[in-house]
This record gives C-alpha cells, structure tokens and sequence, in this order.
C-alpha cells in the first residue's frame, strides 16, 4: 500500500510458488520478499530467485519482523541485497 500510495506499479504474490510465478510474468525491477510466507519459508524463496536465470539478476529486498542478527546476514548470503527490520516507516518516502 505504501508504494502504491507513491505512485509505484507493483504486484503481490501471497505465497513463494505464486511470488516465483509472478516474477517471471511481469519481470519487476526490484523484489520485496517478505520473510514470513504463507505456506512457505522466505528463505527457500530467495534461493528459488537466485538459482533462477530469469530471476537471479532482480535485486531482492528482504523484509522481516524475525531476529534481526539470527536473519539479516543469511538473508544477505542468499542474495538479498537488502535487509529491512519490520516494523519500518515511510520516512524514506
């Protein structure tokens, strides 16, 4: 909603199979995953993103209320490219 409010196209997926589905239809510039998926782990997503030749090049943003030292450098292992503590604001906006 934040992103739509400023005028940014976007596209939900609520799951990891439909979020992976998703971005190969549209090809977005950039990825906002959050971590916890419904029926699946943001983690397995992520991988998913990388090892795909399509998808490998988007950038990923990982969004995650989980512990944020347990988290953020997996999250940047497995090829995130940025890691954002949820509960976050729009003051970047």
């Amino acid at each position: 909603m934040l992103l739509k409010a400023h005028h940014y196209d976007t596209v939900l997926a609520q799951d990891g199979v439909s979020a992976v589905s998703e971005a190969l239809k549209h090809r977005p510039d950039v990825i906002i995953l959050d971590l916890g998926l419904h029926a699946g782990d943001g983690f397995k997503v992520l991988e998913w993103f990388r090892i795909n030749p399509y998808l490998s090049v988007i950038p990923v943003i990982v969004v995650s209320a989980r512990d944020l030292r347990a988290n953020k450098e997996r999250a940047r292992n497995a090829g995130a490219k940025v890691f954002l503590q949820k509960p976050f604001n729009d003051q970047p906006f």
